[in-house]
């Protein structure tokens, strides 16, 4: 996107893109200032912004390298545009909503460094349908993924921890769940509604389930269960 400025020169520009964190491209248009004023003390400059945090072409959002977080207020462009994110290396955290109603938002790449994911993250991106997640992530947030309607494929690797209440409930294409022995907790209902899922299997390190872990689940017919519990 683009602005237009009234100044002397492009240095009050510049300074006005350092203080407010953008990057930026000018141009002096001559022919507009001729048409529309007769000040020749100050120039028209065209102004192009662009985002410090990424890069956003054909529907791809790609994030630059640099960042430890990616907070909801960093997205500029249009959420529904989004189908394909990726994150860069060195990314430690998804924070609360980031990508939420990104409806379609078809493929998230995960850095190998990425730990945890806050709540509702991806709230509501209702054409993601695969998700595998690192081995360095430890934490799953509340809802972080609820209202995932197409989510079919799951993939869980060893170094998961906490998984949050609600975190991939109203997934209802989800139809088997296999979680890593690393996961020692659940919050609740965290598969609820998933009305296609029909096979979980639990790692042993779970102490306990809580009890509407699996409420609304209609399809549910085959449980592993720890072996301690």
């Amino acid at each position: 996107r683009s602005v237009i400025f009234k100044c002397r020169d492009s240095k009050c520009i510049k300074e006005w893109a350092k203080i407010n964190g953008v990057d930026i491209s000018v141009s002096k248009i001559d022919d507009f200032i001729k048409s529309i004023s007769n000040d020749n003390c100050h120039r028209w400059w065209k102004v192009n912004l662009s985002n410090k945090y990424y890069k956003f072409k054909s529907g791809i959002l790609t994030f630059k390298h640099g960042i430890t977080c990616v907070r909801p207020e960093m997205i500029e462009c249009r959420r529904e545009k989004i189908k394909q994110i990726i994150l860069p290396e060195g990314l430690l955290s998804i924070e609360s909503c980031a990508f939420h109603d990104c409806l379609n938002l078809e493929k998230v790449i995960f850095p190998s460094t990425l730990e945890n994911i806050e709540y509702q993250a991806f709230y509501n991106c209702i054409n993601l349908d695969n998700i595998a997640f690192p081995e360095s992530v430890k934490k799953i947030g509340h809802a972080a993924f609820n209202g995932c309607e197409t989510l079919c494929n799951l993939v869980f690797n060893s170094g998961l921890e906490f998984i949050d209440s609600h975190a991939f409930g109203n997934c209802r294409n989800l139809k088997s769940v296999d979680l890593p022995n690393s996961l020692v907790r659940l919050g609740g209902s965290v598969f609820a509604y998933n009305t296609s899922l029909c096979s979980v299997k639990f790692s042993n390190s779970i102490k306990s389930i809580p009890i509407d872990t699996f409420n609304r689940c209609i399809s549910l017919t085959n449980v592993i269960l720890p072996n301690e519990l």
